[in-house]
């Protein structure tokens, strides 16, 4: 994404952060999580509310019927005027192709509001319930804050783990101790 991009979209997220009460945090993300996967998903989507025959009031009814649904998939019936007029704002001044980097910053904001730290560990093979733990336990020490873990394996890596927080990376595997070794012995 460029820099330009990801300052509209932080832009969009802040405005849409300002304007959603501090309850109503998590069920807006998830809302909008559910809008922007339906967004990136759809490339019938993509083209009809980019389509200039279609009328602002057309894609309004459209992104109507997208919240409804996206509220109803994320077990959130209860109706968000907030968001849906972030989204009709986003509508009319056509940046809708802006909505899955605007969740994901409302989805960083949130999780700084929240005090959430999301870290994601790949590792090379699966990692018993008790290095799980222990490693979770040394990560909350290390960050001091609330942690969600996501867990995944990389059948490309030969051992060890790539542990991730936002845009820092700790590279434990065998493959980024190679590089690490390799560009030493080349410098």
């Amino acid at each position: 994404m460029s820099k330009g991009a990801q300052k509209v979209a932080r832009r969009y997220a802040g405005a849409l952060i300002s304007m959603t009460e501090l309850e109503a945090l998590d069920s807006t993300r998830d809302t909008l999580n559910c809008l922007a996967k339906s967004w990136s998903d759809s490339s019938e989507l993509q083209s009809a509310l980019a389509n200039p025959g279609v009328s602002t009031a057309q894609r309004r009814a459209v992104i109507d019927d997208l919240v409804e649904r996206a509220q109803t998939l994320t077990g959130l019936g209860a109706s968000n005027h907030n968001l849906r007029n972030f989204l009709q704002l986003i509508v009319e001044n056509q940046r809708l192709s802006a909505l899955p980097a605007v969740a994901t910053e409302f989805t960083e904001m949130v999780d700084q509001i929240r005090k959430l730290l999301r870290i994601e560990i790949v590792s090379s093979s699966a990692v018993q319930s008790a290095e799980r733990e222990a490693l979770s336990e040394r990560l909350r020490n290390d960050f001091g804050a609330m942690l969600s873990l996501t867990w995944s394996e990389d059948s490309e890596l030969l051992g060890g783990a790539i542990i991730r927080a936002g845009d820092r990376q700790i590279d434990g595997s065998v493959r980024g101790m190679l590089e690490k070794a390799r560009a030493q012995l080349l410098a």
